[in-house]
């Protein structure tokens, strides 16, 4: 499997060995550290595109429509809606993992169509990852998180992981268990 690792801004796939094995970083980038040193995704808004079981899904962060392109015609499909700007989507079997973040009350993110559509469904945006059944486009989990995490720019599944965890970025600890394949 090939991912884009957002934070060390590399193209990379699973290691047996190391955190993660890179395959591919754009030249200006120095080296590879546990910092945010290189933002890549996919297209400003929508976000995430992805092929997977013979469509092009994306995230229509903009309108917060989750869904896919139909290749003959360009145009959108939409499957559902997700409350909050969505960033990031992977798969699993028949599900779609999506990312939502609440809205940061800048420029570059006021305004948009999201704006009124969580207003007409009367909700707030979430910071979380929303699990999707792409068989029917119902939310049938949600994960949400609270407090200091407001955004999330990336979802990805591992596969037969037995012991995931998840790892602060301001604290030393993610230098100590981080490590990369030659």
């Amino acid at each position: 499997m090939v991912f884009v690792n957002t934070l060390f801004g590399c193209l990379a796939t699973l290691s047996d060995t190391h955190s993660f094995k890179p395959l591919w970083r754009p030249p200006f980038i120095s080296k590879l550290a546990a910092e945010d040193r290189c933002h890549l995704n996919g297209l400003s808004m929508p976000h995430s595109p992805r092929w997977y079981q013979g469509k092009l899904w994306l995230c229509n962060s903009g309108t917060g429509e989750f869904g896919h392109i139909e290749l003959d015609t360009g145009r959108f499909v939409p499957l559902t809606f997700c409350a909050g700007y969505m960033r990031g989507l992977s798969f699993h079997g028949d599900f779609a993992l999506v990312g939502t973040s609440r809205p940061r009350h800048n420029k570059t993110f006021s305004g948009l169509p999201l704006d009124e559509a969580l207003k007409s469904r009367q909700a707030e945006a979430r910071c979380g990852v929303q699990v999707i059944d792409l068989r029917s486009g119902d939310a049938v989990h949600w994960l949400r998180f609270e407090g200091m995490v407001d955004e999330l720019y990336d979802v990805i599944t591992l596969p037969g992981a037995r012991n995931p965890m998840a790892l602060g970025f301001k604290t030393d600890e993610i230098r100590r268990v981080i490590s990369i394949e030659e």
